[in-house]
């Protein structure tokens, strides 16, 4: 995949957009923390434009509402790309490409879709990636950037009103909230990918295919959320990962000590599972599934075709 969908090349459209704001904001925040420790200096030039070092929080402000605005529609793009049901293979492509930008604060980025615990809301960074180094050194320069202070002949001076304190925290805050919500967003991309590989590697069960046909009856009405259709397709992938054979609990547990013949799916079971997979096949062609559930050649290739093992 060189180029991308339309989908696909919006999100890394939007991620390069919130990377910019970031890093002009870095680099005026290494400026006005040169000037107040080197120079003494009242004002800043960047892009030709002067401005106040005491007024500058005002320019950090106006960056983070940009940042904010922009992750909010990111955002929204990643969620969107999701409903369509991307196949692993295209989530974790976009993934992929923003990881191997050149931008400090997404190079080499390592997936943080999951919660330190079940249905937490902190998601740890690795120390293994760059760009939680960089965000991380940015956040702590930007807050210091944003205190009136200055470094002079008798030393470190303070010269502004306390307050300024909480705004810097608060600016700082914004962006960290903004940029936590869209790389959050994006780790899920990756997550896809991961969750595919892992669904794929359990062979269908019997409770499964009770499960399934339940789904199957509810696609018309009421309809299926995402989460369970993410599901029916991960059942789909194992089908062709694993010839389609169907046991109880009770036998998968007989199974562990001797090996116990797994009883195959019948015709009618066959056909309402290819009728249904060829239904979301249609209604989510990202997924990328294959013309037919039966990869293995002693799977039927098609409903009306009888499996190597036969009917029941």
């Amino acid at each position: 995949m060189e180029e991308g969908d339309v989908h696909q090349r919006k999100i890394i459209a939007g991620v390069h957009n919130a990377t910019r704001i970031l890093t002009v904001g870095s680099l005026l925040v290494v400026s006005v923390t040169a000037a107040r420790l080197l120079t003494g200096g009242k004002s800043v030039t960047v892009a030709q434009v002067s401005l106040s070092v005491d007024r500058v929080w005002l320019v950090f402000g106006a960056l983070t509402l940009a940042h904010v605005f922009v992750a909010v529609f990111l955002v929204r793009a990643i969620e969107d790309y999701r409903c369509l049901l991307p196949s692993g293979d295209r989530a974790g492509w976009v993934f992929d490409e923003v990881a191997a930008a050149g931008n400090g604060f997404v190079h080499g980025l390592v997936s943080r879709a999951l919660p330190r615990k079940p249905g937490g809301r902190y998601f740890p960074m690795s120390w293994n990636d760059p760009s939680a180094w960089v965000a991380h050194s940015a956040a702590l320069l930007a807050f210091v950037a944003m205190l009136p202070w200055w470094w002079g002949r008798t030393g470190l001076a303070w010269h502004g009103p306390w307050w300024m304190i909480p705004v810097a925290l608060a600016v700082v805050a914004g962006n960290w909230q903004a940029g936590g919500y869209w790389l959050i967003g994006l780790s899920r991309l990756d997550q896809v990918r991961v969750d595919e590989r892992e669904a794929s590697l359990r062979p269908v069960d019997e409770d499964d295919l009770l499960r399934m046909r339940a789904m199957h009856d509810a696609m018309q009405e009421p309809g299926l959320t995402r989460a369970e259709f993410e599901w029916l397709l991960g059942r789909y992938r194992s089908l062709i990962e694993h010839r389609f054979r169907i046991r109880t609990h009770q036998q998968e547990q007989e199974a562990a000590v001797r090996d116990v013949r797994m009883r195959p799916a019948s015709q009618a079971e066959r056909m309402a599972i290819a009728r249904h997979y060829e239904a979301v096949r249609g209604e989510f062609p990202y997924c990328d599934l294959p013309p037919e559930p039966w990869a293995d050649a002693g799977a039927s290739t098609s409903p009306n075709t009888r499996s190597q093992g036969g009917s029941p």
